[in-house]
Formats: C-alpha cells, sequence, structure tokens
C-alpha cells in the first residue's frame, strides 16, 4: 500500500514533466501510459498512436521498484482489478505476479480470513490525495495537472477517453493519424469509468463509485 502510493506519486511526476517537455518540443498532444490495455491496443492497431504515447511507467512499474530496493529478496505481487496487468507484468522484471481482486478475495474466503475485522493498518507514509485517484477516471489526467500548477507551471487543457469501443477507438485513430487533438493531454483508459470499474473489481459498479468516492474524501 505504501509503495503503491508513492508509485503512484512517481508517475505523477514523472509524467508531468515528460508532458511539459512535449509540448516544448512542439508535439500536438500526448496520452497516458498507466493503462496496459490502452498501450497494447494502440501497439497492435493504431501504430501512428505510439510517438504520442508517454513513456512513464504505471504506479506498479515504480511501486515494484521502490519494493525491491527496499526489500531485495522480496516476492512482488501486484493486485488489483485488472487482468492486463499480467501482460505489463510479463515485460517488468521487477514484478513477479499479479492477482486479481476476485482471486485474493478467494484466498482470503478459503483462509477463512474476514478483512472487514481485521485491525487497520497504520501506513507511516501520508501521499496525495491525488495519487490515491488514479483508479477513476480522470484521475490520472487531474493529479497532473494539480502537479504541474503546485510547480508553478503552466496549465495544460486535458481531456479523458475511458470505455475503448469502436467509437473511442476511432476518435483515437483520427487523432494519431492527423497529428491533431482537441487537447495537449489525453487520458485513455479502457475501463467506462476508469480502473475502479475493471473486469476483476469483486464489486458491484455503483456500489464501487461510492465507496471509492467515500476513502477518496478521507484524503
Amino acid at each position: 500500500m505504501i509503495e503503491v502510493a508513492q508509485g503512484a506519486m512517481e508517475t505523477i511526476r514523472n509524467e508531468g514533466a515528460e508532458l511539459e517537455e512535449k509540448i516544448e518540443e512542439g508535439q500536438a498532444f500526448m496520452t497516458t501510459s498507466c493503462c496496459p490495455s490502452w498501450v497494447e491496443l494502440a501497439n497492435k492497431h493504431i501504430p501512428e498512436m505510439k510517438p504520442f504515447i508517454s513513456s512513464t511507467g504505471s504506479p506498479m512499474y515504480y511501486a515494484a521498484r521502490i519494493a525491491k530496493e527496499k526489500h531485495p529478496d522480496a516476492q512482488v505481487v501486484f493486485i488489483g482489478p485488472c487482468v492486463a496487468k499480467r501482460k505489463e507484468a510479463r515485460r517488468d522484471e521487477c514484478v513477479d505476479f499479479v492477482m486479481t481482486f476476485e482471486e485474493i478475495n478467494s484466498i482470503f474466503d478459503g483462509l477463512g480470513i474476514e478483512v472487514a475485522t481485521t485491525d487497520p493498518f497504520p501506513i507511516p507514509f501520508v501521499s496525495t490525495r491525488a495519487a490515491h485517484g488514479f483508479a477513476q477516471a480522470g484521475g490520472v489526467m487531474g493529479a497532473v495537472q494539480l502537479f504541474l500548477t503546485d510547480n508553478n507551471r503552466p496549465q495544460v487543457e486535458g481531456i479523458q477517453v475511458s470505455n475503448l469501443n469502436k467509437k473511442n477507438v476511432s476518435l483515437l485513430r483520427a487523432y494519431a493519424k492527423s497529428g491533431k487533438a482537441p487537447a495537449k493531454f489525453i487520458e485513455v483508459m479502457a475501463c467506462e469509468g476508469g480502473c475502479i470499474t475493471g473486469p476483476s473489481t469483486h464489486n458491484l459498479h455503483d456500489a464501487g463509485k461510492r465507496q471509492f468516492a467515500k476513502e477518496l474524501a478521507k484524503r
């Protein structure tokens, strides 16, 4: 949990700096790179988009390196709602395993562990609210924009594309082929609503959104 929050902050810092650099170089726009499904789709079906996709690693990428640095012999296991993280992990020597929320819940059930009744773990590291908002649509874009503002950098207009359906894929393909987009920064997520509606969330869509908003409000 600590490393994931730190990893998200590393993604914010690096992606913010990269966005600013690309704009200064004259690049028309840049898309996020946190969603492995989006990166894989672009590589296979929209090759023209490759130059416009950020090279910044995802929070999993940075969190794994932070964990390995602290505990070199540890096995790093990423747990989340996304099955596409398995594909990303195959390219990352620092991530040993990927599990979904459904899978970890099955393990807890099998061991008779009731997470709701366990004592909360005191986290000694306090991260920003933005670092915890990545999972919802607009979270990455908002965090990067906040980073730029907080560091007295020019604000960058952004748009958000979630749900990679036929219409949105065609839209992104048009941006790539023309080299033009309605904003300098585009957040792309495969799942409608973001990661909180991923295929293995182990929660109902609306209930998950309400729970996420409630937890985020505490930050």
